[in-house]
């Protein structure tokens, strides 16, 4: 590397994606340059279009863009390996920050990372977007972390996105043998999860490490458009193998906590913790006869839909499926499991076709004013005491029809009824404010009733 000094390195991995190159590499140098980051492309294609795509950008005049050109030979591992290392680089940086190709952040990150940088973390590392499957997620409060165990339990999950760390390279890389490294954990030139590996193995050697999690609105990474994960034909292997490998690897410190991280992450709906995805799975050939057998045994520990539910899938039987998954939604009410519920409705769309698109969406919007009592953790939600699916239709129903009588002034003069109606369902203003914007039409005039009727009677 050379001697002069900067702050940030992104570093972007690439294979015969010119296209996408050209895509996000529009789209960030201008920003990027504003903020002082700079772009290495590190391009292992088998032809120079990807490298004629990045000179176009560098005679336009910015500097602050680099192209390395690897050998095609190379995989994506070894490639973050070389990264991780320093290659290339034309300057000694304080931090390296890797990212598939086609991802890209938003000048309202840069500002927030250039900002965080001038404290001295060992890592930063960015929650990118909502996850509204993640019902609890706003329970995570720290946002500096001086615990790897603790940061691995919250986030270990998330780390798996690439682009979600921002590594500083003198205490989390510089010492690191990584020809060991690799010798140590690579199988077929692959390990898939470096990153991972490579974090949490430096942040249990430090003595005093410093975590900084940026969880704030601004967050944002955005994809290059029409670009696809080049994993999903090896799903399988990947998540339950090397993933599961990658867990196992890491130092004992984080021994309580790998089981969960590593199921958390794998019941992700993208991953394994939605049956539309092992349907999308099923569509595309990834799911087989053979994947079925190869992985049965272990499925347990990666997933929570139950295995003969991926059986029902594998052989297309599609009505037997939806009786399966309505069974195991009884089963969580009785156990009062509300979460696993509403994930189910959530990531699931298909299960519209067979309980109804009226029907369906009102358990989504459920959902949602369920996660908003989750975050607030006032100790009540819209569940509370609900003993099945119909019951959730029956009472946002009746929430509906009691706001269209406040809305219409039908029966007002039965506002005893209605109170009791709303005191024996423990209805609060909150709960039927958000339902009331989906079925009123004026929305200022049923929200005005609704507060004097609770202000004066309740």
């Amino acid at each position: 590397m050379m001697s002069q000094n900067s702050s940030i390195a992104f570093c972007i991995p690439t294979y015969n994606h010119p296209d996408v190159i050209q895509d996000v590499i529009g789209r960030m140098a201008e920003t990027y340059k504003k903020y002082q980051v700079d772009i290495y492309v590190y391009d292992s294609s088998e032809n120079d279009a990807t490298q004629e795509a990045v000179a176009v950008f560098i005679d336009q005049g910015f500097d602050h863009i680099f192209y390395i050109r690897l050998a095609s030979s190379l995989s994506v591992d070894e490639k973050l390996l070389l990264i991780f290392s320093g290659y290339g680089l034309r300057k000694q940086y304080d931090y390296i920050w890797p990212a598939k190709d086609r991802a890209y952040f938003t000048e309202q990150t840069l500002k927030i990372v250039v900002r965080e940088i001038q404290d001295p973390y060992d890592a930063i590392f960015l929650v990118t977007g909502d996850y509204p499957w993640e019902l609890g997620q706003s329970h995570y409060q720290s946002t500096i972390y001086d615990q790897p165990e603790e940061f691995f339990y919250d986030w270990g999950w998330l780390v798996t996105s690439l682009e979600t760390t921002i590594f500083n390279y003198k205490t989390l890389l510089a010492y690191v043998d990584w020809q060991e490294f690799k010798e140590l954990y690579f199988i077929d030139k692959c390990h898939g999860f470096d990153h991972l590996v490579a974090l949490f193995m430096g942040l249990a050697n430090l003595k005093n490490p410093l975590i900084r999690v940026l969880k704030e609105k601004d967050i944002f990474v955005r994809c290059a458009q029409g670009a696809q994960s080049s994993w999903i034909m090896n799903t399988f292997r990947i998540w339950i193998f090397f993933w599961s490998r990658a867990i196992r690897s890491l130092p004992d410190c984080y021994n309580s906590y790998k089981a969960k991280v590593m199921k958390q992450t794998t019941m992700l709906p993208w991953i394994l913790g939605s049956h539309s995805n092992l349907i999308h799975l099923k569509q595309m050939g990834v799911l087989t006869e053979e994947s079925f057998a190869l992985y049965q045994d272990v499925w347990k520990d990666v997933s929570d839909i139950p295995i003969r539910d991926v059986y029902l899938i594998l052989k297309n039987r599609y009505s037997d499926l939806i009786d399966s998954i309505l069974s195991t939604v009884k089963e969580l009410f009785v156990k009062r499991e509300y979460e696993k519920i509403c994930v189910i409705f959530l990531v699931n769309g298909w299960i519209a076709t067979f309980v109804g698109e009226g029907n369906y969406k009102i358990l989504q919007h459920c959902v949602q004013i369920y996660k908003m009592e989750l975050d607030r953790d006032n100790g009540h939600t819209f569940l509370d005491g609900l003993t099945c699916m119909e019951d959730i239709i029956e009472k946002y129903q009746l929430c509906k029809y009691l706001l269209w009588r406040l809305e219409y002034g039908i029966a007002e003069d039965m506002q005893g009824e209605m109170l009791s109606c709303i005191q024996q369902q423990k209805l609060t203003v909150e709960e039927l404010a958000v339902i009331m914007v989906q079925v009123c039409v004026d929305h200022t005039k049923v929200y005005e009733k609704l507060a004097q009727l609770y202000e004066s009677n309740l």
